[in-house]
């Protein structure tokens, strides 16, 4: 990964005040008594700045989502062709997730929040789809099938939304004592699927093929 020029370091440094200030004032004043013109306020700011990082009041909270997103989908596409499409996918995750431990305190608070305040709640559940999108398209890729009309992608992609969500709810019951990581293997590992679901990928991937081969016959 490359080095961030000074430009780029000081655009980092301003969005994440953002993220931070609004985070504090949200918990000290309340959401909805917030306004975004309060929050560019205080890191001295103006409303435009703040729109050229975040679409909205909600966003502030959970854009990190689509940074998590790609962390994933560049840890998927890392793991080695070969291995097993739920492990890759828990490998993938496991990794992923270093984020919240190495911002823990503010991760606790922050996933505190969320789940406490139903619209930014709702938004960051439609971040997480495109999150399961993005492990859907990768799966597919691995399996050799279509990711629009297959099962098996989609199954394990959800599967591993719900297991992400559940991992993330214990770390925080646990307040962040524990390593997220680990939580996220250990679950993978009590959920591992059966093997028929992959073969049955396999064999709609091969169906195709063959179809594909007499249809250029």
């Amino acid at each position: 990964m490359r080095a961030l020029g000074l430009r780029e370091r000081k655009k980092e440094r301003t969005r994440e005040q953002l993220v931070v200030t609004a985070l504090q004032l949200f918990t000290q004043r309340g959401y909805e008594e917030t306004t975004i013109d309060d929050v560019v306020d205080a890191v001295e700011v103006s409303p435009r700045t703040f729109f050229r990082y975040f679409q909205s009041k909600e966003d502030v909270l959970v854009a990190w989502v689509d940074e998590f997103s790609e962390r994933v989908r560049h840890a998927l596409a890392a793991r080695p062709p070969a291995e097993e499409p739920f492990t890759a996918l828990g490998n993938a995750l496991t990794a992923a997730v270093a984020v919240y431990e190495a911002k823990r305190t503010h991760f606790l608070a922050l996933e505190r929040f969320i789940a406490r305040t139903p619209a930014v709640r709702a938004q960051k559940l439609e971040k997480l789809g495109r999150c399961s999108q993005v492990m859907i398209e990768a799966l597919a890729k691995r399996l050799g099938v279509d990711a629009r009309r297959d099962l098996a992608p989609r199954l394990l992609a959800n599967c591993a939304i719900g297991i992400l969500g559940a991992a993330v709810d214990t770390w925080i019951a646990q307040d962040g004592q524990g390593s997220l990581a680990k939580i996220v293997e250990h679950a993978f590992r009590c959920l591992r699927p059966t093997d028929a679901l992959t073969h049955s990928a396999q064999r709609s991937s091969q169906r195709r093929e063959r179809t594909s081969s007499l249809s250029s016959a």
